[in-house]
């Protein structure tokens, strides 16, 4: 199945397999196997979901288990600096 995830114009493509979404969670397994146009389409459209909160949620559907990674933004630093 594949999400298209972000805004219209700028939506990224996020690939998985429905199969291990399903067997992780349920929402998903009604999601992809019931009488949905996600399940029919084999396609998902989440828009206000940012991609890499959405890549990280399927990771944890993956693995059990999820990476913490800590964003620093130039910006930031530099504010600390003044």
């Amino acid at each position: 199945v594949v999400f298209e995830v972000g805004e219209e114009d700028n939506a990224e493509e996020i690939w998985a397999h429905s199969n291990v979404l399903a067997a992780r969670s349920h929402v998903m397994e009604a999601m992809l196997s019931g009488d949905f146009q996600e399940a029919r389409e084999r396609r998902v459209r989440l828009r206000d979901v940012q991609a890499h909160h959405f890549r990280a949620f399927i990771e944890l559907l993956y693995t059990g288990s999820i990476r913490v990674v800590q964003e620093i933004h130039e910006d930031e630093v530099m504010a600390e600096w003044f």
